[in-house]
């Protein structure tokens, strides 16, 4: 495997992907990367997602996010078998050609309901909530009763991670009907 140069401190996320073969010698070369990402002092920003084990997730905390892509391929694999259509949907959604998942904190929107959290963005569909207090748990379509906390990150569906911005509430009017001449 040729070997390549990367700017870990500048990235915004790492994959580590598992080696075909043996799974005990994809899971040590797995670890290794995981050591040596979490060892760089210079301000790394980035997460690190890693399709591997939980000894990794152990190792790496809460910069690691563990996925065992044939459970999750699998399942889709299934949802698409059963559901015509639905690998259109699915290759949309995942796809790079239109919009995608982003995720980002907005510390101006703390305090506020998710009902008003999705009509704030107009270039994005709010659809979920990252919740710090759950340990990172991501909430999909939560209450809109929700209020969102100081380090809660809020889940959108936008074109591109810097097409979008949450913009003011709109104001409602409010106007009585008692006139005669509008009855």
């Amino acid at each position: 495997m040729p070997e390549f140069q990367v700017s870990v401190s500048k990235a915004r996320a790492i994959v580590v992907l598992a080696e075909d073969g043996n799974s005990d010698q994809s899971d040590a070369r797995a670890l290794r990367t995981v050591l040596s990402l979490t060892g760089v002092k210079e301000g790394q920003k980035g997460h690190i997602v890693v399709e591997q084990s939980d000894l990794v997730k152990l190792v790496g905390g809460d910069l690691v996010e563990t996925v065992v892509s044939h459970d999750v391929i699998g399942r889709l694999m299934i949802q698409c078998a059963r559901q015509p259509g639905l690998a259109q949907i699915w290759e949309d959604i995942l796809g790079f050609e239109s919009c995608e998942f982003y995720i980002k904190r907005w510390p101006q929107l703390h305090g506020m309901h998710f009902e008003d959290i999705l009509i704030s963005f107009p270039d994005a569909i709010p659809c979920g909530i990252k919740v710090a207090s759950c340990g990172g748990k991501i909430i999909l379509n939560p209450e809109d009763s929700y209020v969102l906390q100081e380090d809660d990150e809020i889940l959108v569906i936008a074109e591109d991670d810097d097409s979008y911005a949450p913009a003011a509430l709109p104001t409602v009017l409010s106007f009585s009907f008692r006139n005669k001449d509008f009855l």
